[in-house]
């Protein structure tokens, strides 16, 4: 509507100018016509007045000659005379006409000029006002050109220009600068489950703080989607470059209340310096962004570019092919870390967790290429062989005499696969085992993703006899109403709880909650990163149900747990630590 208002404006401006200018033409016109008409009507009644005037002489002359002559010369005379004496009335009454003709165009003329000089002002006007709004309209256009229309940030034009002139002053002054990249983490979920109109209100959030955290000369710009853009110039080292993404990263996080929930903000940070990182501002750039994602990788907030970085994600490419080869040739192994019961401290279960058997770089734990796996899309063969080998021992156990529920943790991209609760139930079914004994761990984060069809598949699951877990409570966009929703069967206390709930009390305080929590919703409670017996004691006081932990074993290999569980079952109720 103000673009249409606008436009009409502009509309009726031009109109008026070119109603000025056309009459301005008009009144000109006029002018230089009454000019033109002046002047030859009076260069014409000169000529006749010169030609009566010569005759005159001529003929006095000749009246002069003749009074010596005879008479009859003399009538002559006075024939002509008289003739001459009519052309000079008739003449006369012509001047008379020709001076009121001329009188006629003075006073067009003097009518003329006042409106003509008021038309070349008006039009004056109307050009100078014009002018102006051409120039504001370039300005908006060259700040929409600049600028990103969210948040009022300079965009990535801007921030080409600017990292150039950057690049160019440090080369003619010998001054370093710093370059830092910014990216949200875990932004795609909160643009997914609340909106984007939620997303855009977090981004605005988030370039103001960069701004207010800024200092003096320091330019933040929005590079699209949920990354941001910082030129430091004052910054003369490497040092002071990682301090300043460390400052910027402080007065980032901290909640933000979205649709009535509170979400925590978190960023990622790659820093690159001129002219140690680079030469020109494409290098600079390449090498933030790698700085950047090595930071997201390793979850260390604020990185600084290494050049051993650059052959790090070369090899990612390589161990990408590996790992797909690997899930083919078997590569894949399950350890497995036993739980026990507070109350009766006896085995009563076990978390299932992959590694991988890499045949030149040995036993890789899961951080090393389950991130590679959720990037790559191999996480689903990776899920489905854990699956397959976890549900396998089961049966074993079970031959055995060790009926051992075990915990399975599965991927967010399951939640999303109507077919999965399928898929859950004829793997049951062809390795025997009752659906009671397979747990699958879920993450806060993995159900806020897709709230109604992650309900949807864990509600199919439920149907099938499968217990959810949601793993490391407390740590995600934790919400009441997940827990009503979408109820599971076991809530698992993040670790960064439990190692410190006997050291600070607003840990302890946190897991006293949880527990509570569960209790009063008929829900388990698992405490995972029990490392300490006081802590074991502890958890045992509050009430919490199960614990695993390295106090109580780390993960094994599942021959290694099977002879953990004989001398489990043979020591009774104490704890047979691994």
């Amino acid at each position: 509507m103000e673009s249409r208002t606008r436009w009409s404006r502009f509309k009726v401006g031009r109109t008026t100018a070119r109603a000025a200018i056309a009459g301005t033409a008009v009144g000109i016109t006029v002018l230089a016509a009454c000019a033109v008409l002046s002047f030859t009507v009076t260069a014409e009644a000169t000529r006749e007045v010169r030609r009566a005037q010569e005759v005159t002489r001529v003929l006095t002359d000749i009246s002069a000659r003749i009074d010596t002559q005879d008479a009859d010369l003399r009538a002559l005379r006075d024939e002509v005379l008289g003739t001459v004496g009519r052309s000079e009335r008739s003449l006369a009454a012509q001047l008379e006409i020709v001076d009121r003709r001329v009188a006629l165009l003075r006073t067009v003329a003097g009518l003329t000029i006042p409106v003509v000089v008021l038309l070349f002002a008006v039009c004056a006007l109307v050009l100078v006002g014009h002018q102006r709004r051409a120039e504001r309209q370039s300005k908006r256009r060259l700040h929409e050109a600049t600028h990103d229309p969210l948040t009022g940030l300079g965009n990535r034009a801007m921030f080409q220009e600017r990292l150039g002139e950057a690049v160019r002053h440090g080369a003619e002054a010998g001054e370093p600068f710093s370059l830092l990249l910014v990216d949200l983490d875990r932004f795609k979920e909160v643009n997914d489950t609340l909106g984007h109109h939620a997303g855009d209100v977090l981004l605005c959030e988030v370039a103001q703080r960069l701004v207010q955290a800024c200092r003096s000369g320091d330019t933040v710009m929005r590079l699209g989607g949920d990354e941001f853009a910082l030129v430091l110039p004052t910054t003369r080292s490497r040092a002071d470059a990682l301090e300043a993404g460390r400052r910027l990263l402080r007065a980032l996080r901290g909640p933000i209340r979205l649709n009535g929930l509170l979400i925590d903000i978190d960023a990622s940070i790659g820093v690159s310096s001129y002219p140690a990182d680079g030469h020109d501002a494409a290098e600079l750039l390449q090498h933030a962004d790698v700085a950047m994602y090595a930071a997201k990788r390793r979850h260390s907030g604020v990185t600084g570019y290494d050049a051993a970085m650059d052959g790090h994600d070369a090899s990612r490419l390589s161990m990408q092919s590996e790992l797909r080869q690997g899930i083919e040739r078997g590569e894949l192994v399950v350890f497995y870390q036993p739980k026990v019961n507070l109350a009766t401290r006896t085995p009563c279960g076990a978390e299932a967790l992959v590694r991988w058997q890499h045949p030149v770089r040995g036993l890789l734990g899961p951080d090393t290429f389950i991130p590679l796996a959720e990037d790559s899309g191999l996480i689903d063969l990776v899920t489905a062989e854990v699956l397959d080998q976890a549900l396998a021992q089961i049966s074993r156990w079970s031959v055995l005499g060790h009926e051992l529920p075990v915990s399975v943790n599965i991927p967010a991209r399951s939640l999303a696969d109507d077919t999965f609760p399928e898929t859950i139930a004829v793997a049951l079914a062809r390795h025997g085992v009752r659906p009671e004994l397979l747990t699958l761990e879920i993450t806060e984060s993995a159900v806020i993703g897709d709230m109604l069809r992650a309900g949807e598949v864990l509600a199919g699951l439920r149907a099938r006899g499968v217990n959810i877990s949601i793993d490391d409570f407390g740590t995600g966009y934790s919400s009441i109403a997940h827990l009503r929703d979408m109820p599971p069967h076991e809530l698992k206390i993040d670790r960064s709880f439990v190692m410190k709930m006997c050291e600070n009390a607003r840990d302890e305080t946190i897991v006293r909650a949880v527990v509570e929590l569960a209790k009063n919703l008929h829900l388990k409670v698992v405490a995972e990163g029990v490392e300490t017996a006081t802590a074991l004691e502890a958890l045992s006081d509050l009430g919490c149900h199960e614990a695993q932990g390295y106090h109580i074993s780390r993960p094994l290999p599942a021959a290694d747990l099977t002879d953990w569980l004989s001398r489990s079952t043979a020591a009774g109720p104490a704890i047979a630590a691994v």
